[in-house]
């Protein structure tokens, strides 16, 4: 017997009002589900990074991009999670079971716009989801000032490992004043083996942040008032999009009734 998928997509359009009805009755049970779902809340610090070009020439959109990306990746890796798990109070560390950084980072999301950066955390308390995203700022800051630290001690390195001659040459008549300056370069009689020893765990302890990145706290994690509801929007479209499949299903499945 051949099949005509005609027959049945004619079929679906003459009982659109069932599968219509299914559909609507399927959001209305996700947006029942949603209303038991555990209140959440959320709340944000604001970081201002961004490349400081006053003491930097303009760098390649690539480079700026991948020097930015490094940053991005400190304030999210284990090292920075970790350490905001330990300065959390023990007791909430207790009550919520949060034993490694996978568990903060579960809690946390980064949101990039532009040279702003929020630090955002979710959670059923907003007293926690406060104290998560101000601390997170917060070591997020001290450990930017570490590796700026040793950025600039790789830099100073890198200019250390070379040495600039200058020397006036002037004219044999005395009583013209004029010259120039011949310079070259040659290297310090250092031992280059400690210099690369050196310079390399500087360069390891400054995690790929450049001397020239400007950051600052713009804005502290505030107490949120009302609790998200982006989730909701989730339940009513799946239970939509249910609806839709069975309210079809039921519309080809079941005979029309036919009048002679």
């Amino acid at each position: 017997m051949e099949i005509d998928p005609s027959d049945y997509f004619q079929t679906a359009l003459r009982r659109w009002p069932v599968i219509l009805v299914v559909a609507l009755v399927g959001a209305l049970t996700g947006l029942l589900v949603s209303q038991f779902q555990k209140p959440q809340y959320q709340t944000e610090a604001v970081l201002g990074v961004n490349i400081n070009y006053g003491v930097t020439e303009s760098l390649a959109l690539i480079v700026e991009d991948r020097a930015i990306n490094r940053v991005v990746a400190l304030l999210l890796s284990d090292s920075v999670l970790q350490a905001v798990l330990d300065r959390l109070p023990e007791t909430l560390r207790k009550t919520r079971n949060w034993q490694t950084s996978s568990d903060i980072r579960s809690v946390v999301r980064f949101d990039q716009r532009l040279a702003e950066w929020g630090l955002v955390a979710v959670d059923p308390d907003p007293q926690v989801a406060q104290e998560v995203a101000q601390t997170w700022a917060e070591v997020s800051l001290e450990f930017l000032d570490e590796a700026m630290i040793h950025a600039w001690r790789a830099a100073a390195l890198l200019d250390e490992s070379f040495d600039v001659i200058c020397n006036f040459v002037g004219p044999q008549d005395p009583e013209n004043l004029s010259g120039i300056w011949q310079c070259q370069v040659s290297p310090l009689e250092v031992d280059p083996e400690a210099l690369e020893g050196t310079l390399q765990m500087e360069l390891d302890r400054s995690h790929g942040v450049l001397p020239n990145l400007s950051y600052e706290l713009l804005r502290g994690a505030s107490l949120p008032e009302k609790p998200i509801v982006w989730r909701r929007g989730v339940f009513i479209a799946s239970g939509a999009i249910a609806g839709l499949i069975v309210g079809g299903i039921a519309a080809l499945a079941f005979p029309e009734k036919r009048t002679f």
